[in-house]
């Protein structure tokens, strides 16, 4: 497709700070403004147009797919969120768990003040 061909023609560019294939962004995490509203108007298939984000950073965006409220995504689209959701969690829980111990073995109380 045209689409891929651009990519490949810049894949190598220095100048090309970020690449992202495939992947699934929520309206409301788009930013600037200016982004989001051009990413909502784009019907499937439709390439935005240049869009300046910062001076000297630029972004181009093709609307693959809308997906609706309350509509399970393919695994493929979230499977790096849902891995880092998974990894957040369970450094959470360690940490919960490590200080749990610090606090048995030094025998350390936390009382809360009141102001």
């Amino acid at each position: 497709s045209d689409w891929q061909n651009t990519i490949n023609i810049f894949a190598n560019d220095s100048a090309l700070i970020q690449k992202s294939e495939n992947s699934f962004y929520y309206g409301y995490n788009l930013s600037p403004l200016e982004l989001s509203r051009t990413v909502k108007a784009l019907n499937p298939g439709e390439i935005s147009l240049v869009l300046q984000k910062e001076p000297s950073l630029f972004t181009v965006v093709q609307m693959v797919k809308v997906i609706n409220k309350n509509t399970y995504l393919d695994y493929d689209l979230v499977k790096d969120q849902v891995k880092e959701i998974y990894y957040f969690e369970k450094r959470k829980e360690l940490l919960n768990k490590y200080l749990h111990q610090l606090y048995s073995k030094y025998n350390v109380e936390l009382n809360k003040v009141d102001e």
